[in-house]
Parts: structure tokens; sequence; C-alpha cells
């Protein structure tokens, strides 16, 4: 089950791989982590949207390459909705 963690190494490869940018929409960063099966990193952050409900976001980012994996970020209307996502990773 995913958890609401930071993990050093997982925060290194996301830096290397974004170098620093933040998402726009999900600036505040509740988690980055090793997904469930040990294949992506991932990372969960939280906003507001355009008309004021919290929005979550995560950012997925394949672990043997370190490349980006745009198919598989998504955004969520709650952090339920959210951490469930993160548990099919």
């Amino acid at each position: 089950m995913a958890e609401l963690r930071i993990n050093n190494e997982a925060v290194k490869i996301f830096q290397r791989v974004y170098k620093g940018s933040v998402n726009i929409l999900t600036r505040t960063i509740l988690a980055c982590n090793i997904s469930p099966s040990g294949k992506y990193v991932y990372e969960l952050s939280q906003g507001r949207g355009m008309r004021g409900q919290a929005i979550y976001g995560i950012t997925v980012v394949n672990l043997n390459d370190e490349t980006r994996n745009v198919d598989l970020c998504k955004l969520c209307g709650s952090q339920s909705e959210a951490m469930d996502y993160i548990d099919t990773l």
C-alpha cells in the first residue's frame, strides 16, 4: 500500500529528471517514493483547481532508466483516489 512519505533516494531521482521544476497546479509535495511494484518513482502533490477545489497530482518516473513516464501521470480529485492509483503502479 502506498505511503505518504518522502524517500530521499526517490527525491534525488526526481531532482535529476525534472531538474527542480515544480508543477504549476500542484505545488505542495505530499510524498515522493518508490511505487509498490518497484518499477517507478512517484511524486504525489496537492494544489487547487480552477474553482478552488483540492486536486492531487501523481508524477511518475521509470526507475530503471530514470525517464519521465507521462502516460502514467494522473490528476485526481481526492487524496484517497490518488493513493488508490499509486497502489496500481
